[in-house]
Formats: C-alpha cells, structure tokens, sequence
C-alpha cells in the first residue's frame, strides 16, 4: 500500500470513527437551528413525492387534529399538515420532511377561552442531516420556508407565519444493543422565558423541513395543550429507517472532504517524519 492509500485509508476510518454513535445510557436531545429560506430555492433542489403529499393525508382526515371543548357540531380544532420532498442533483438521497400546523378561527376550549396549541412530537426515525441549501457556507438540519411548496396550504390569509419557538430531535438508546437508537421530533412553542406564547386559534406556525436520508412512512402524532386530544388521531410522514448517530451529521460529501483532509494532514505529517536526518 502506498503512503498515499495508507494516509487516506487512516484519515477515512478516523473521521468516520469521530462520527459515528458512541454507547451512551441517556437520551440526547437536539436543538435544531431553523436559518430561513425560500420557497423558490427549495424548490430549485427538492421535488414532490407522489405518495406523500399533504393532499394525501388531507383526503382522509388523517392530517386534522381535535382537542377537546363544547363545540360538538365544528370537532375539528385545526389541521397538522405533512409532506416529503425528494432531493435532487448535489442533494440526491437525501429527503426533506415539511410540517406546518395551524389551529382554525373560532376554536374555543371548555371555559370559553381561545384554543391553543403547545407544541408536537412524535417518532422520526432518521438522523438529521447537516446541509447548506442556501449557499452561505453554513450547514443546518433543518430549515424555516417562507412560501409555499408542494401542495401544502399557508396558514390562515392575513396572518403572519409564527416559527417554532424551539425545534429538537431526540435520540434514545433503544434497548441492550450498543449505538442502536429510537428519534423524537419535537416543535414546542411555548417559550416561557421569552413569554412566546402557544399557537392561539386563527394562527398557523411557519412551514418548518427537516432534513434525512432514511425513508418515510406515516406516524401519529402527540399534541400538547391545555386540553386533551379527542377523536381520531393525527398522522404526518417521518423518517422511518435508522439512527446512525444520536446527533446530526453532516452530508455524506462532507465526511468524505474530512476524510481527505484528514489523509492529506497524515501524509504531510510521514514525509517530513522521513525527512529529519538521523542522529
């Protein structure tokens, strides 16, 4: 093997060695940055997946959630709304999962006040990936899209889009095996040391994506509010694969670039080592 092969090889296993999971008895959670970008450049990279649309879930009352309050003949108290998106060129494998959640005018809870929403969660099983989509030369998991992609519907006409006051993704150790875990997204919005308060009837949260390359399916959701959940539960698309890390991680071409880097650094390091004159 020659001394280039052997540095690169060296380089590779120890930067994928730093990047891989290590055994740790704790959850691990996340917070996920949200940098802004447009509906026009997501589109320019990511394209719609047939069977998985927002339209899909809509059609069967999948995507609508009703918490609990008097009005019997209006049930419905807002909509949870989900889509996939497939990358594509530079971004081919990897899928960028949109949510946007809105509670509708009017909505009461029992006491007569108006009804609010607190926050979501529910499985994902995918760990985020670290992407620039916006050129700036920074990497982010996740990202807030002003605009409207794929047949998702903005909030409420008149209102301002209201961004998660936080946005994580936790990893928990799933069982006995070593590095093997289980993914909760979450999006609270509620802040209390900020005073933000929820999501008030009349008001829709930001179109938010989140970024992986494991596959999707359909998971129920859990909504937080002063009142419970009643009816049918609520499904959006999640990551359905595995966790390969319990923190984000950069783009495979970015390992790669460490990987590189790393063999280079090695091998700069040999040939001067081989050069000093001996004693």
């Amino acid at each position: 093997m020659n001394r280039f092969t052997l540095a690169f090889a060296l380089g590779t296993g120890l930067t994928l060695s730093l990047a891989a999971p290590s055994v740790n008895a704790d959850p691990i959670i996340n917070t996920l940055a949200t940098p802004s970008i447009t509906a026009a450049q997501f589109n320019a990279d990511f394209t719609s997946i047939s069977n998985a649309t927002a339209s899909g879930l809509a059609s069967n009352g999948a995507s609508t959630f009703q918490l609990y309050s008097g009005d019997k003949d209006h049930p419905v108290t807002g909509t949870l709304q989900s889509q996939v998106f497939a990358g594509t060129g530079k971004y081919a494998g990897l899928y960028a999962y949109a949510y946007q959640v809105s509670v509708d005018q009017g909505k009461t809870d029992p006491s007569g006040g108006p009804a609010h929403l607190d926050g979501t969660s529910f499985i994902f099983n995918g760990t985020p990936i670290q992407t620039d989509l916006t050129g700036s030369g920074t990497k982010s998991a996740s990202y807030l899209v002003s605009g409207t992609i794929g047949d998702m519907k903005p909030p409420t006409a008149g209102t301002t889009p209201i961004a998660p006051a936080s946005l994580s993704w936790q990893a928990d150790p799933s069982g006995s095996t070593p590095n093997t875990y289980t993914g909760t997204l979450r999006a609270n919005f509620v802040n209390t040391a900020t005073s933000t308060p929820p999501l008030y009837s009349g008001s829709g949260s930001a179109t938010f994506v989140v970024l992986s390359n494991q596959p999707f399916s359909q998971n129920f959701v859990n909504l937080t509010s002063n009142t419970p959940q009643v009816g049918a539960m609520t499904s959006v698309y999640a990551a359905d694969g595995v966790v390969i890390s319990p923190s984000p991680v950069p783009e495979p071409s970015t390992i790669l670039a460490w990987a590189g880097m790393a063999g280079a650094v090695a091998l700069v390091r040999r040939v001067r080592k081989s050069r000093l004159p001996i004693a």
